[in-house]
């Protein structure tokens, strides 16, 4: 069985009339799966192909993992593993999976499609906004989603990773502009290294960092990112500077930019009360080395005072025999003089 060119325009209105009543009312929409997609398919060719059989709303391709360090140089460079196209016309949906299923994508030769053949499946009783995962037409790129049911605005969560090694070289430009392969990227905070005493930096690519945080504006792309480079080469190039480095990532759950906020206000906080503390002991070092300064400059000037050639003469303190004989001699010389004085009156 053959599939038409094109389907009847009668199959192609979404809102039809009924025949009894007059009332409008809402067709049904197709969903269908495609598990292989063949190299340098997009979706601008798969909505091509797919529009000669019926009218095609929304089409979305599941993009291939990147290999690490690896750039998108060309857009039709880029490679899909799956994809998901949605029919206005829930009949041509089924008559689309049934009749293309295992057959060949092109009948020439010259074409790229030659030798592929299709794996459609028909999703029944899904809705359109169930099978296609949550990139459907950038709707991963938006914060703010609106919810299906009562129209309220809900907020989409970030995700936080954490870069524990900075290779020599890289800056938050480089770090944002490899990451956004990947997914919208937020804000991007690394580590300045300390700088050598006395070092000043002389040109500005020669900044240093020791880690850094990345935020991205889906949770669910933070946790791939973290799985899937983490240990990973960061280029695959050997000219690269980056070629002999691997990434050191992980994920941070229930992680937000304010507690590094926070973390980084603490750290500032600390460092200015160590400095602070480190200027007061360096003042105390001062002043007590200008007390010795200034206390051996007086005994210097003392000593000069002083004459070289005079011989100091300290009394001492006699000892206990010196002053028992001194006490016997005076004792002798009185008894002579009272002997004498009682001979000749």
């Amino acid at each position: 069985m053959s599939i038409p060119d094109k389907m009847e325009d009668s199959d192609d209105q979404v809102n039809s009339k009924s025949s009894n009543d007059g009332i409008k009312k809402k067709r049904k929409k197709g969903m269908i799966y495609l598990s292989t997609i063949p190299p340098f398919m997009n979706v601008t060719k798969i909505t091509e192909i797919m529009s000669q059989y019926g009218k095609v709303g929304r089409v979305f391709l599941q993009p291939a993992p990147l290999k690490p360090g690896a750039a998108k140089k060309k857009k039709h460079s880029a490679h899909f593993t799956e994809g998901w196209v949605e029919f206005l016309s829930k009949r041509v949906a089924k008559e689309v999976a049934e009749n293309l299923n295992n057959q060949q994508i092109s009948s020439q030769k010259k074409s790229r499609y030659y030798d592929h053949i299709w794996n459609i499946k028909y999703l029944p009783s899904c809705h359109s906004e169930m099978s296609i995962p949550d990139k459907m037409e950038d709707s991963d790129d938006q914060v703010n989603s609106k919810s299906s049911n009562d129209g309220i605005k809900k907020k989409r969560k970030k995700g936080m990773i954490y870069l524990s090694t900075i290779p020599p070289f890289m800056n938050v430009t480089k770090i944002t502009e490899i990451m956004s392969q990947y997914g919208k990227v937020g804000r991007v905070f690394l580590q300045p290294a300390p700088l050598k005493p006395g070092a000043a930096k002389k040109k500005k690519h020669s900044a240093h960092f020791t880690e850094g945080w990345v935020e991205f504006l889906s949770k669910r792309v933070a946790k791939e990112v973290a799985e899937n480079l983490n240990n990973q080469q960061i280029s695959s190039q050997k000219k690269s500077r980056y070629y002999d480095h691997i990434w050191n990532i992980k994920y941070l759950p229930r992680f937000k930019w304010i507690h590094l906020s926070e973390r980084l206000e603490y750290e500032r906080a600390v460092y200015k009360q160590r400095m602070r503390a480190e200027i007061a002991q360096v003042k105390r070092e001062a002043s007590n080395f200008a007390q010795n300064v200034e206390i051996s400059e007086k005994l210097a000037k003392k000593k000069l005072k002083t004459p070289a050639n005079v011989v100091l003469h300290y009394k001492q303190r006699k000892t206990n025999d010196e002053i028992l004989k001194n006490k016997s001699s005076d004792t002798k010389e009185e008894d002579r003089t009272e002997f004498l004085s009682s001979l000749f009156g």
